[in-house]
């Protein structure tokens, strides 16, 4: 199963806009920043998840995911 890039990137960009380093959190995911433009590229599911872990540990908020809304 795949999705849309759009989907990371405006879970990155939330991140970063709360504090989170923008490069690092790209770098811990695998994501090149540049890719976060390309808004239809299809990106594999199990992406996000790690995602969400590592905006968690790198923002040091357990409460990331509702803070962001």
């Amino acid at each position: 199963m795949k999705f849309q890039m759009s989907i990371l990137r405006d879970l990155v960009y939330g991140a970063a806009a709360r504090g989170v380093n923008f490069n690092q959190l790209c770098d811990r995911a695998g994501i090149r920043p540049d890719a976060l433009n390309e808004a239809e590229q299809m990106i594999d599911w199990e992406t996000a998840p790690y995602l969400w872990d590592h905006i968690v540990d790198l923002s040091g908020d357990a409460f990331a995911g509702l803070h962001m809304g």
